[in-house]
Parts: C-alpha cells; structure tokens; sequence
C-alpha cells in the first residue's frame, strides 16, 4: 500500500492528520475567552489559554512521539464461564 496508509499496527498518517486536526480545533475553540460569568467559572476550571494551544505541527509530533513509546494494547481474551 502507499505511505502512511499501511495496515496493521503500523502508524496510519491519514488518520493521524485528521485526528491532530481535530484535536487542534477543539482545543483553540476551547481557548477562546469566554464573557462575564462564563469567564469567572473557566478561571475556576483552569481553562486553557489561548497562548497555550498547541499547533497542528505540535499535536502531529505528540502523537507521533505517544505512537512511539505506548505500549501495544493487551490482547482481548474470553471470560472463564
């Protein structure tokens, strides 16, 4: 198959980009200020900031680097009855 879209346990680039992505925009929209109220209670919760949202490069190269050093999944195994 072509690069980055192997099967198997391999890294799949196609999905990574679009998982970095998405992760990207949900954590800009969560940086934006929020008004009145809302602000006191994101203070509270320790929102991110917004000098503090990583970039696309920076979500890739999390990933890749979590791809590198998590350890493959336990393989699923039947209950005893």
């Amino acid at each position: 198959m072509g690069s980055g879209s192997g099967s198997g346990s391999g890294l799949n680039l196609r999905l990574l980009s679009r998982a970095a992505w998405r992760i990207q925009r949900v954590l800009a929209a969560a940086a934006q200020e929020p008004s009145g109220a809302d602000r006191e209670l994101s203070r509270a919760a320790g929102a991110v900031g917004a000098a503090e949202v990583p970039s696309y490069r920076q979500v890739v190269a999390a990933y890749r680097s979590w791809f590198r050093t998590a350890r493959p999944p336990e393989p699923l195994t039947p209950s005893a009855p």
